[in-house]
Protein backbone atom coordinates (compact mmCIF):
# COMPACT_ATOMS: atom_id res chain seq x y z
CA UNK A 1 0.00 0.00 0.00
CA UNK A 2 1.48 2.99 -0.96
CA UNK A 3 2.22 5.47 2.18
CA UNK A 4 1.48 9.56 1.18
CA UNK A 5 1.46 11.91 3.92
CA UNK A 6 -1.17 14.57 3.27
CA UNK A 7 -0.10 17.05 6.76
CA UNK A 8 -3.09 18.58 7.43
CA UNK A 9 -1.45 19.00 11.23
CA UNK A 10 1.09 21.27 10.32
CA UNK A 11 -1.74 23.44 7.88
CA UNK A 12 -3.96 23.74 10.15
CA UNK A 13 -1.16 24.92 13.14
CA UNK A 14 0.55 27.17 10.81
CA UNK A 15 -2.48 28.95 10.18
CA UNK A 16 -3.63 29.59 13.38
CA UNK A 17 -0.19 31.19 14.30
CA UNK A 18 -0.11 33.14 11.45
CA UNK A 19 -3.88 34.71 12.35
CA UNK A 20 -2.44 34.89 16.11
CA UNK A 21 0.77 36.86 14.88
CA UNK A 22 -0.72 39.12 12.38
CA UNK A 23 -1.91 41.29 15.18
CA UNK A 24 -0.20 44.18 16.47
CA UNK A 25 0.37 43.99 20.18
CA UNK A 26 1.96 47.46 22.06
CA UNK A 27 2.35 47.97 25.59
CA UNK A 28 0.88 51.38 27.04
CA UNK A 29 1.49 52.72 30.19
CA UNK A 30 -0.20 55.84 31.79
CA UNK A 31 0.84 57.34 35.46
CA UNK A 32 -2.27 56.36 37.73
CA UNK A 33 -1.40 59.60 39.58
CA UNK A 34 -0.12 62.46 38.44
CA UNK A 35 1.41 65.86 40.06
CA UNK A 36 0.81 69.03 37.83
CA UNK A 37 3.67 70.40 39.69
CA UNK A 38 5.91 67.86 38.90
CA UNK A 39 6.93 68.22 35.15
CA UNK A 40 8.27 64.45 34.82
CA UNK A 41 4.62 62.97 35.84
CA UNK A 42 3.14 64.11 32.55
CA UNK A 43 5.83 62.09 30.59
CA UNK A 44 6.37 59.58 32.63
CA UNK A 45 3.47 57.00 30.95
CA UNK A 46 5.21 57.72 27.96
CA UNK A 47 8.47 57.06 29.18
CA UNK A 48 7.66 53.47 29.97
CA UNK A 49 5.75 52.78 26.70
CA UNK A 50 8.67 53.83 24.78
CA UNK A 51 11.22 51.70 27.08
CA UNK A 52 9.03 48.95 26.62
CA UNK A 53 8.64 48.83 22.79
CA UNK A 54 12.94 49.23 22.43
CA UNK A 55 13.28 46.07 25.35
CA UNK A 56 10.20 44.42 23.47
CA UNK A 57 12.52 44.65 20.11
CA UNK A 58 15.78 43.93 22.05
CA UNK A 59 14.56 40.88 22.84
CA UNK A 60 13.08 40.16 20.14
CA UNK A 61 9.46 39.21 22.11
CA UNK A 62 7.58 38.61 18.20
CA UNK A 63 10.25 35.78 17.64
CA UNK A 64 9.76 34.42 21.13
CA UNK A 65 6.09 34.46 20.37
CA UNK A 66 5.59 32.56 17.35
CA UNK A 67 8.19 30.04 18.52
CA UNK A 68 5.95 29.89 21.84
CA UNK A 69 3.33 29.13 19.80
CA UNK A 70 4.61 27.04 17.10
CA UNK A 71 5.17 25.18 20.68
CA UNK A 72 2.07 25.28 22.05
CA UNK A 73 -0.12 24.59 19.06
CA UNK A 74 1.41 21.08 18.84
CA UNK A 75 2.25 20.39 22.39
CA UNK A 76 -0.79 22.25 24.04
CA UNK A 77 1.53 24.38 26.23
CA UNK A 78 3.85 27.53 25.90
CA UNK A 79 6.24 28.69 28.19
CA UNK A 80 8.25 31.97 28.28
CA UNK A 81 10.87 32.35 30.97
CA UNK A 82 13.14 35.02 31.41
CA UNK A 83 16.37 35.74 33.42
CA UNK A 84 19.18 38.52 33.73
CA UNK A 85 22.04 37.91 31.36
CA UNK A 86 25.44 39.64 33.05
CA UNK A 87 27.23 38.73 29.61
CA UNK A 88 25.87 41.78 28.07
CA UNK A 89 27.40 44.79 28.29
CA UNK A 90 26.82 47.99 25.95
CA UNK A 91 27.04 51.51 26.61
CA UNK A 92 29.33 54.33 26.04
CA UNK A 93 28.67 57.30 27.31
CA UNK A 94 26.76 55.34 30.53
CA UNK A 95 28.19 51.89 30.66
CA UNK A 96 26.47 49.11 31.54
CA UNK A 97 26.19 45.40 32.42
CA UNK A 98 23.68 43.02 32.38
CA UNK A 99 20.14 43.01 30.49
CA UNK A 100 16.98 41.17 30.33
CA UNK A 101 17.17 38.30 28.25
CA UNK A 102 14.03 35.90 26.84
CA UNK A 103 13.36 31.93 26.18
CA UNK A 104 11.19 29.64 24.90
CA UNK A 105 11.36 27.01 27.21
CA UNK A 106 10.04 22.91 26.26
CA UNK A 107 7.06 22.12 28.45
CA UNK A 108 9.31 18.70 28.68
CA UNK A 109 11.95 20.37 30.07
CA UNK A 110 10.30 22.43 33.34
CA UNK A 111 8.77 20.13 36.14
CA UNK A 112 6.14 22.30 38.83
CA UNK A 113 5.96 21.45 42.10
CA UNK A 114 1.83 21.30 41.89
CA UNK A 115 1.28 20.04 38.00
CA UNK A 116 -2.69 20.30 38.93
CA UNK A 117 -2.05 24.31 40.04
CA UNK A 118 -2.95 26.40 36.50
CA UNK A 119 -1.83 29.43 38.21
CA UNK A 120 1.95 29.88 37.71
CA UNK A 121 2.53 31.87 40.64
CA UNK A 122 0.59 29.65 43.53
CA UNK A 123 3.34 26.82 42.10
CA UNK A 124 5.33 25.59 45.37
CA UNK A 125 8.17 25.61 42.80
CA UNK A 126 9.60 25.31 39.38
CA UNK A 127 12.30 23.29 38.09
CA UNK A 128 13.77 24.02 34.75
CA UNK A 129 16.28 21.41 33.26
CA UNK A 130 18.79 22.17 30.86
CA UNK A 131 21.73 20.66 28.92
CA UNK A 132 25.07 23.29 28.85
CA UNK A 133 28.63 23.04 27.68
CA UNK A 134 30.90 22.31 30.73
CA UNK A 135 33.27 24.98 30.26
CA UNK A 136 30.38 27.38 30.69
CA UNK A 137 28.90 26.20 33.79
CA UNK A 138 32.73 26.01 35.36
CA UNK A 139 33.33 29.39 34.53
CA UNK A 140 29.68 30.64 36.61
CA UNK A 141 30.87 28.03 39.26
CA UNK A 142 33.80 30.04 39.75
CA UNK A 143 32.28 33.42 38.87
CA UNK A 144 29.36 32.49 42.15
CA UNK A 145 32.55 31.53 44.40
CA UNK A 146 32.94 27.55 44.24
CA UNK A 147 36.01 26.29 45.22
CA UNK A 148 38.25 25.34 42.57
CA UNK A 149 38.19 21.64 44.04
CA UNK A 150 34.29 21.66 43.75
CA UNK A 151 34.63 22.95 40.27
CA UNK A 152 36.33 20.01 39.13
CA UNK A 153 34.14 17.97 40.05
CA UNK A 154 31.33 19.08 37.27
CA UNK A 155 32.15 16.40 35.04
CA UNK A 156 30.25 16.17 31.34
CA UNK A 157 27.39 13.05 31.19
CA UNK A 158 25.35 11.63 29.08
CA UNK A 159 21.91 12.15 30.40
CA UNK A 160 19.84 12.56 27.85
CA UNK A 161 17.55 9.86 28.04
CA UNK A 162 15.26 12.26 30.12
CA UNK A 163 15.34 14.51 26.72
CA UNK A 164 11.74 14.15 25.04
CA UNK A 165 13.23 14.53 21.49
CA UNK A 166 15.39 12.34 19.01
CA UNK A 167 17.68 15.42 17.90
CA UNK A 168 18.12 16.16 21.59
CA UNK A 169 19.92 12.91 22.42
CA UNK A 170 22.44 13.10 19.68
CA UNK A 171 25.17 15.07 20.76
CA UNK A 172 28.89 15.69 19.19
CA UNK A 173 31.47 13.24 20.91
CA UNK A 174 34.00 16.08 21.38
CA UNK A 175 31.24 18.16 22.85
CA UNK A 176 31.34 18.49 26.51
CA UNK A 177 27.94 18.93 27.98
CA UNK A 178 26.30 18.39 31.55
CA UNK A 179 22.31 18.64 32.75
CA UNK A 180 21.90 22.05 34.60
CA UNK A 181 19.28 22.21 37.27
CA UNK A 182 17.33 25.78 37.85
CA UNK A 183 14.97 25.93 40.76
CA UNK A 184 13.30 28.86 41.27
CA UNK A 185 11.12 29.20 44.27
CA UNK A 186 8.79 31.55 47.09
CA UNK A 187 10.30 32.81 50.22
CA UNK A 188 8.56 34.94 52.32
CA UNK A 189 7.25 36.83 49.58
CA UNK A 190 10.13 36.75 47.42
CA UNK A 191 11.47 34.34 44.87
CA UNK A 192 14.80 32.41 45.30
CA UNK A 193 16.77 30.43 42.62
CA UNK A 194 19.77 28.32 42.33
CA UNK A 195 21.64 26.11 40.29
CA UNK A 196 22.85 23.12 40.35
CA UNK A 197 25.15 20.62 37.87
CA UNK A 198 26.70 16.84 38.37
CA UNK A 199 25.36 17.56 42.47
CA UNK A 200 27.21 21.07 42.83
CA UNK A 201 25.85 23.68 43.91
CA UNK A 202 26.72 26.25 40.72
CA UNK A 203 24.52 29.45 42.36
CA UNK A 204 23.82 29.35 45.81
CA UNK A 205 20.21 30.39 46.52
CA UNK A 206 19.69 33.81 45.49
CA UNK A 207 17.34 36.79 46.34
CA UNK A 208 15.75 37.72 42.36
CA UNK A 209 14.38 40.46 44.11
CA UNK A 210 11.16 39.99 42.44
CA UNK A 211 7.52 38.87 43.76
CA UNK A 212 6.14 37.18 40.69
CA UNK A 213 7.77 34.19 38.78
CA UNK A 214 9.65 35.00 35.89
CA UNK A 215 7.78 32.26 33.86
CA UNK A 216 4.58 32.70 31.75
CA UNK A 217 2.35 29.31 30.68
CA UNK A 218 -0.57 29.85 27.92
CA UNK A 219 -2.68 26.70 27.75
CA UNK A 220 -3.55 26.48 23.87
CA UNK A 221 -6.60 24.36 25.36
CA UNK A 222 -7.51 24.19 28.91
CA UNK A 223 -6.98 20.71 30.36
CA UNK A 224 -8.63 20.18 33.58
CA UNK A 225 -6.88 19.70 36.60
CA UNK A 226 -3.75 20.21 34.74
CA UNK A 227 -0.88 23.32 34.02
CA UNK A 228 -0.05 21.65 31.13
CA UNK A 229 -2.83 22.30 28.11
CA UNK A 230 -4.05 20.31 24.88
CA UNK A 231 -2.56 21.20 21.49
CA UNK A 232 -4.22 20.60 18.15
CA UNK A 233 -2.28 17.56 17.27
CA UNK A 234 -4.13 15.95 19.92
CA UNK A 235 -7.28 15.50 18.51
CA UNK A 236 -6.17 16.12 14.83
CA UNK A 237 -4.43 12.59 14.74
CA UNK A 238 -6.91 10.56 13.95
CA UNK A 239 -8.28 12.22 11.21
CA UNK A 240 -4.91 12.81 9.78
CA UNK A 241 -4.66 8.87 9.62
CA UNK A 242 -7.97 8.88 8.16
CA UNK A 243 -7.17 11.04 5.33
CA UNK A 244 -4.01 9.31 4.49
CA UNK A 245 -5.35 5.81 4.53
CA UNK A 246 -7.86 7.15 2.41
CA UNK A 247 -5.57 8.65 -0.37
CA UNK A 248 -3.03 5.82 -0.26
CA UNK A 249 -6.58 3.90 -1.22
CA UNK A 250 -7.31 5.74 -4.25
CA UNK A 251 -3.51 5.56 -5.39
CA UNK A 252 -3.68 1.82 -5.46
CA UNK A 253 -6.54 2.19 -7.11
CA UNK A 254 -5.40 4.08 -9.85
CA UNK A 255 -2.24 1.52 -10.00
CA UNK A 256 -4.08 -1.49 -10.54
CA UNK A 257 -6.78 -0.17 -12.71
CA UNK A 258 -4.31 2.16 -15.17
CA UNK A 259 -2.21 -0.46 -16.18
CA UNK A 260 -4.39 -3.72 -16.12
CA UNK A 261 -2.85 -7.20 -16.43
CA UNK A 262 -3.66 -8.98 -19.32
CA UNK A 263 -5.36 -12.19 -18.75
CA UNK A 264 -5.16 -14.70 -21.43
CA UNK A 265 -5.64 -18.70 -21.74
Amino acid sequence: LPRPVFNIIDMVESHKVASVMSEQINMIYSAEEIDENNPMDVDIGDLFTRYSSATWERIKQDELNEEALDVGANTGTAIWHYYWDNNVKGGHKFPYVGEMEGEILDPINVFFGNPQQRNVQKQPYIIISSREMVRNVKDIAKANGVSKEMVEQIKPDKETQDQGYDMARVELNDTSKVTVLTKYWKQDGKVMFTKVASGIVIKKPTDTELTLYPIVVMQWKRRRKSIFGIGDTEGLIPNQKAINTLIAMQILSVQLTGWPKMVYK
